[in-house]
């Protein structure tokens, strides 16, 4: 079983660096926020483990 969690407000911050430690520890990762660059950029890093949102 993978485990799962959804960040919003995930392109800075806090919300950020939680996405990073969950994605860190092997958790699949769903993250958004406004900047899709942002979110992107977060996703490059291990596009497996990783689903974007882009939300205003």
């Amino acid at each position: 079983m993978v485990n799962r969690i959804v960040i919003i407000g995930a392109t800075s911050g806090i919300g950020y660096e939680v996405a990073k430690i969950y994605r860190q520890l092997g958790w699949r990762v769903g993250v958004a926020g406004r900047r899709l660059e942002r979110l992107e950029a977060f996703r490059e890093q291990a596009p497996e483990q990783t689903e974007i949102q882009q939300l205003d």
